[in-house]
């Protein structure tokens, strides 16, 4: 998963004037725009991909072998690369410049609701998993700074209690989760991309030195047996492949993004054929990135690759080591904030009266009259008169009990492979697969030429991705499930 992603949530309706049409490659533009060109937007769509989730694929090749590992990447890749396509394709035909946008206006207000739903557990989860990330890597950096030779740096310690890490993180991130501006986050943005890419940097150079036959720096307590041993080309058991299906499928993830990505396209460039090559760059290099960190990080530990990398055996006394664990903490900290602050509007959106919206940073700047298909039903929880939480009473009451709730499941979650699963049989399908598919089926053909003249072949891909969608969710149902019974 793109764990440490910005999802950005706008909730004005759609333009429902007449489409601008240009004679400028395939598709058609929109109104306005802003000044991104094709670099800009390749590196825009890397950026909001690549995320800690990256962390898990060296063992997710642990699971599936070297090659079915590498097989199951790039079938992922062209899948998720051509649905990211469908929703860009479908937000330029219906003039819609968010995820959301395009649900309410193809599928319905009610379909809104679900993904207003599906964000808001989404983003929940991955504000849980920057908390899981925090306690894996700062238990190593602890014991190195304040631990013994004895420790293993595993809890032995009071200091190096995991859920001591996890409170820790917690408040770090509580300052920066009460700011209503989303913009004062946005420095974090390009701070957790170089943070996770010198991550993997170490990765692929311990593993090269391992490769090589150079003696790589492990941890003194680490069994020889931890850097030795066959790395596995295919698997024996054909089911272990299962269990890394859904660490791949959630590192790919930037269909909620795309959308306001291509809206930001300069007016001269912007077509859905220009945007279909910006895709495919773009997932070109998450390929090479992910796959080289899978490999070099799987064949350096094998049997024993963690799923989270950066908890494995590495010297903890190595100073790149020691720099890419603390990029990583401080990259999980501040994504915690950005992630949360998407989740609090789509949450906002189902509670709060329209009429009481103020301008807290977020896009959410229409759909003024709407009012909440869930409100009476949550009105003796949390209302007041009307049914739906004022403005300030909600700021103050998600913040809180989301605070509380993640800190505490986060405590309970052993690592991030389980909590990827968790989210790919749930929100991740639906964003990634099943509502793409389904703008595909709901698109009037009136919007798209193309659409006009192969109906067959659009209505085809559609169910093609809900049900690809469908059946990745029943085998992370099944990985979730097999690893904790």
């Amino acid at each position: 998963m793109s764990d440490s992603e910005d999802v950005i949530i706008e909730d004005s309706d759609c333009d429902e004037g007449p489409l601008l049409a240009i004679n400028k490659g395939e598709g058609s533009t929109r109104r306005g725009g802003g000044s991104g060109g094709f670099l800009t937007s390749v590196f825009t769509v890397f950026n909001s991909t690549v995320g800690t989730g990256i962390l898990t694929l060296p063992y997710s090749f642990r699971m599936a072998g070297a090659v079915l590992g590498m097989s199951l990447l790039l079938v992922y890749s062209a899948v998720m690369a051509c649905s990211a396509y469908a929703v860009v394709r479908v937000a330029d035909k219906t003039n819609c410049k968010s995820f959301q946008q395009i649900v309410r206006k193809l599928l319905g207000p009610r379909a809104g609701i679900a993904m207003s739903v599906t964000i808001a557990f989404y983003c929940y989860l991955v504000c849980v998993g920057c908390l899981v990330i925090v306690a894996d890597v700062a238990g190593p950096l602890v014991h190195h700074f304040a631990g013994d030779d004895s420790g293993s740096g595993s809890g032995d310690e009071w200091y190096e209690n995991r859920r001591l890490a996890i409170v820790v993180g917690a408040v770090l991130a509580l300052p920066p989760m009460c700011l209503r501006d989303f913009t004062s986050l946005a420095f974090t943005a390009f701070l957790s991309f170089a943070a996770v890419v010198f991550v993997v940097v170490v990765v692929i150079d311990k593993g090269h030195n391992m490769t090589t036959g150079s003696p790589p720096d492990f941890a003194p307590e680490m069994s020889p047996n931890e850097a030795e041993g066959s790395v596995e080309w295919s698997v024996a058991e054909g089911y272990k492949a299962l269990f890394a299906i859904p660490n791949i499928a959630l590192s790919l993830q930037c269909h909620i993004q795309s959308p306001g990505i291509y809206a930001e396209v300069s007016a001269s460039s912007r077509s859905t054929s220009f945007f279909k090559k910006v895709l495919m760059s773009s997932y070109a290099l998450c390929v090479i990135l992910y796959s080289s960190c899978a490999f070099f990080g799987y064949v350096t530990f094998r049997d024993h690759t963690p799923a989270n990398i950066m908890q494995a055996g590495y010297d903890k006394g190595d100073p790149m080591i020691i720099v890419a664990r603390f990029c990583l903490l401080v990259t999980a900290i501040c994504a915690l904030p950005i992630n949360h602050h998407p989740c609090r509007a789509a949450l906002r959106d189902l509670l709060v009266k329209k009429e009481e919206v103020v301008d807290d940073g977020s896009d959410d700047d229409g759909d003024k009259g709407r009012k909440s298909l869930l409100s009476s039903s949550l009105a003796s929880i949390v209302s007041d008169e009307a049914g739906m939480l004022p403005v300030d009473r909600f700021f103050v009451a998600e913040i809180a009990i989301v605070w509380v709730t993640m800190t505490a499941i986060a405590m309970e979650v052993p690592n991030l492979a389980v909590l990827n699963d968790i989210i790919g049989f749930t929100a991740g399908v639906s964003v990634m697969f099943i509502f793409p598919g389904l703008f595909l089926l709901a698109i009037d053909p009136f919007h798209d030429n193309y659409l006009a003249t192969y109906p067959t072949l659009y209505r085809g891909v559609g169910y093609f991705f809900v049900v690809f969608g469908v059946t990745t969710g029943i085998i992370a149902a099944f990985s979730f499930f097999a690893s904790i019974f």
